[in-house]
């Protein structure tokens, strides 16, 4: 199978525009047996009420089952290879920036990115809760005539603070589980994630990074790649590139102060690390981008 970052390319760039200029859209999946390889900039979260949907994100297969929540995040390249027939499954999707603007989700951005299945017979506490706020959000997108997205929004930052604290809850009973020195070793890795999502726009060097976690620069650099699967300039790169795509879709923006306002020290390090991880160029990437808003 091809790598993840190999697959993502712009030919497969989704740039769906929400109904009535809304920052988010809600609906069934009840005609498509399948969807191909794609991906986009909104969060996208999937409510099965059936057995038998079957998601590939980021080169994964996951089975889902009647009542399961999937979490699909801005950038993730993802295909629903089948849908069982007649369909029963709600799809949400909404602006990133409803969350990526907020400091509060900010502080737990790792945790929710590393999120991806809530099956409900394992979260019985979280997933019914989650699973009425969505079909809240539909009925208030359907029947109501008086400030529907003010509503809908309002319901969305509700399900985000449901699972917030539903994953902080998870973190504290896995903490309760662990030997001391692996939870100090969790703890540390946890808040070092967490503050480089805060301030990936800042220098932040090895030493600093291991200062922060409190290990020897040598040791905090095996237990962060063990922890997050990547090096900190990798971890730290793909954070100033969630930056990146949100600014690139600001035309008054340059190419130069996109760079800067993200992190990057240098214009060609930024093209060098985009192409790397995206595939496409930063130019090349704004142009498909606008391009499809054109078609759309």
């Amino acid at each position: 199978m091809k790598e993840y970052a190999e697959l993502k390319d712009w030919s497969i760039f989704e740039n769906n525009q929400f109904f009535h200029g809304y920052s988010y859209s809600i609906f069934y999946l009840n005609e498509l047996e399948t969807f191909p390889l794609h991906w986009h900039h909104y969060v996208e979260i999937i409510y099965t009420m059936q057995n038998g949907l079957i998601y590939e994100v980021n080169g994964e297969k996951i089975y889902m089952e009647k009542g399961d929540i999937l979490l699909i995040w801005p950038g993730e390249l993802h295909a629903i290879i089948y849908q069982p027939q007649p369909n029963n499954t709600l799809l949400l999707q909404f602006d990133s920036q409803l969350l990526t603007n907020r400091v509060d989700f900010q502080k737990l951005a790792y945790l929710f990115y590393s999120t991806r299945l809530l099956r409900e017979k394992e979260n019985a506490r979280v997933v019914p809760r989650l699973q009425k706020l969505l079909l809240e959000i539909l009925d208030t997108s359907l029947y109501e005539e008086h400030f529907p997205e003010i509503k809908s929004c309002i319901f969305i930052y509700e399900l985000v603070i449901c699972l917030g604290g539903h994953l902080r809850e998870v973190t504290l009973e896995n903490e309760k589980r662990t030997s001391s020195h692996k939870l100090k070793v969790e703890q540390q890795m946890f808040l070092v994630c967490n503050y480089i999502t805060a301030h990936c726009t800042e220098n932040i060097t090895l030493e600093a990074a291991a200062a922060i976690a409190g290990f020897s620069k040598y040791h905090f650099s095996k237990l962060f790649k063990t922890y997050t699967g990547h090096s900190l300039p990798e971890f730290q790169a793909k954070e100033r590139l969630r930056i990146a795509e949100t600014l690139l879709l600001d035309p008054n923006l340059s190419i130069t102060e996109i760079s800067q306002e993200a992190g990057f020290n240098s214009i060609s390090t930024f093209n060098r690390v985009f192409m790397q991880f995206k595939k496409v160029s930063p130019t090349q990437f704004r142009k498909m981008y606008q391009l499809l808003d054109l078609l759309h």
